[in-house]
């Protein structure tokens, strides 16, 4: 079953990128993005 629209298999990246948002949400997500792609680049 999707859940507005998101795949069953993207699913579980849908909930961590939520749930990191949550925990972030006193932050600038912006810069603290762009922090940890700077520490570990993909």
């Amino acid at each position: 079953m999707k859940f507005k629209g998101i795949k069953n298999d993207e699913f579980y990246l849908y909930l961590k990128e939520t749930e990191w948002r949550f925990n972030h949400r006193q932050e600038n997500i912006y810069k603290s993005l762009l922090n940890r792609l700077r520490k570990s680049p993909l």
